[in-house]
């Protein structure tokens, strides 16, 4: 399942497993780049930064479409844990953000913004209902699609109108493409 992307003519058993495949490349690649990204020597901090926006640029696929982004959670770490200071923080986060613009769009780059506040204002928030939900996230995501698809075929007995019909199907549909 996560090598799909490097062989060609295979296919994911469900489309949503792309994902999985993204973290797993950003857990090996951070394994490795993880002591000069979190070095105390600023130039092996650099070459990292640098290095990591060289392959985005040229691939832009999976890992590398999302690895600016994903950085900055990990730029955060570093500046909270003192790692780097507010004035390289600031300038690496502006550069991930341009490229980040510039690569998917405006959304995207508002979302990877937003981001920061949320990590530093909501780490410690704590809520029973959003905790069960959050524990069962993962499998909600493996099953999304069977459960979806099982819950829209149950309704749609319950549905006379054409109308209310052409609905339960376009819900299929929306429930395959979005899977």
């Amino acid at each position: 399942g996560y090598l799909v992307p490097f062989f060609e003519g295979e296919h994911w058993i469900r489309e949503a497993y792309w994902t999985l495949a993204v973290e797993c490349q950003w857990y090996l690649v951070m394994g490795l780049l993880y002591p000069f990204f979190f070095s105390k020597k600023k130039v092996y901090r650099i070459i990292s930064y640098l290095f990591i926006l060289i392959p985005c640029y040229f691939v832009n696929q999976y890992l590398f479409q999302y690895f600016p982004i994903l950085l900055m959670g990990s730029l955060l770490c570093s500046y909270v844990t003192q790692t780097i200071e507010r004035e390289e923080y600031i300038t690496i986060s502006i550069l991930y953000l341009v490229y980040i613009f510039c690569m998917n769009g405006i959304l995207v780059s508002i979302a990877s913004i937003m981001i920061v506040p949320m990590l530093l204002f909501f780490a410690d928030y704590n809520n029973k209902a959003l905790n069960f939900i959050g524990n069962m996230s993962y499998s909600i995501y493996l099953m999304h699609s069977i459960t979806g698809t099982a819950l829209v075929n149950y309704f749609s007995h319950f549905v006379i109108d054409p109308i209310q019909k052409i609905g339960v199907v376009e819900s299929l549909d929306h429930a395959h493409v979005a899977d």
